[in-house]
This record gives C-alpha cells, structure tokens and sequence, in this order.
C-alpha cells in the first residue's frame, strides 16, 4: 500500500510538466502527498498551488489544502480548523461534504489535545463544535463520539453528574437500532 501511494505521488510529479500552469494539478498532488504520509512532498505540492492562484489567501481551496496538511502530516488540529472556518468564510458552498469531513475530524483532534493538556473548557466548545457539524451531515454516530468526548471530558473536569448525564443520553439512544449514518 505505501509503494502504491509513493508510485502515485510519483506520477503526479510526472504530471506537473505536461501542464505547469495548472492549479487542480497541484491540488492533486496535495492530496497524494498526505494520502503518501509525505509532508516535504505535500509541503511542496502546497507551495506550488499557492503560487498559481491569482487570488491568494482569498482562495478557499488554498485553506482547505493547507488544511488537510496542517491536520493529517503535522498533527496541529487548530490550524486545520482555522483554515477550514476560513475556507467557509469564502465560499460556505465549495467541497462542503469533504470540508465537513475533515472540519469535524479536527475538531474532535483538537478537542482531544486540549483535554490532555487540562484546557477542558475549550475540549468541550471543540466537542459541541463537532456535535453541531455532525448533526448538519446527517451522522448519528459521528454526533455519539463526539458527545462522548464531551463526556469524558466533563467527567476529567470534575463536573461528574454533566457526564452521568451525558452518558446516560447515550445509553438511552443506543437502544434505537434503526440510528444509523445517512450520506447527505
């Protein structure tokens, strides 16, 4: 599996002569340099795509690539989540399934981070972010994991019947068998 992505990351640099000027091509090669767990080539796949597009920082798909790079190869979850709140910002309609995906798995990353360094207010605002974006794609289960990080965060904070009684919610909802993920 590693060989295939690096042969496919290797064919996009292959690519990148017959047509230099184009900005999808390098988006693409963002995207097989994360998928490549590849952050120089990702890295410069990015650099790339930034200097062909005559818009700059007001190019949303710039947030979005830098991004997935942010969170996927160097682990910071709250840059990812400002550039997606960014890439919103600038066009609310532009790849919303695939920013809503990658919106909530930062968030619950960053949320995480937080409550391991003890910063339990904001793990619970990143929570209760993730929960809102959840419910809007229509993700049962997605909207459980993050209430139940919400919960053990509350329970890590001491405020131990908020946390019973999010997870006795939960307990309560798990006896619907029909609760399941619906693609929007």
């Amino acid at each position: 599996l590693l060989r295939e992505r690096h042969l496919r990351a290797g064919a996009l640099e292959r690519a990148l002569p017959l047509c230099p000027d184009s900005r999808e091509m390098c988006g693409q090669g963002v995207i097989a340099g994360v998928y490549a767990e590849d952050y120089p080539r990702a890295r410069a796949w990015l650099d790339r795509h930034i200097a062909r597009t005559p818009y700059g920082e007001r190019d949303p798909e710039v947030h979005y690539l830098r991004a997935l790079v942010d969170l996927r190869l160097v682990g910071r979850a709250d840059l990812a989540v400002r550039g997606l709140e960014r890439m919103q910002a600038l066009a609310p309609h532009l790849h919303v399934a695939q920013r809503d995906t990658l919106y909530y798995d930062a968030l619950l990353q960053w949320g995480t981070q937080l409550r391991g360094q003890g910063r339990h207010e904001e793990a619970l605002r990143q929570y209760q972010a993730a929960v809102l974006v959840a419910r809007r794609t229509n993700r049962p289960s997605k909207e459980r994991r993050a209430r139940s990080n919400a919960g053990l965060t509350l329970g890590r904070a001491r405020r131990y019947e908020e946390a019973a009684a999010v997870f006795q919610r939960l307990l309560a909802e798990e006896a619907d068998p029909i609760d399941v993920d619906v693609p929007p």
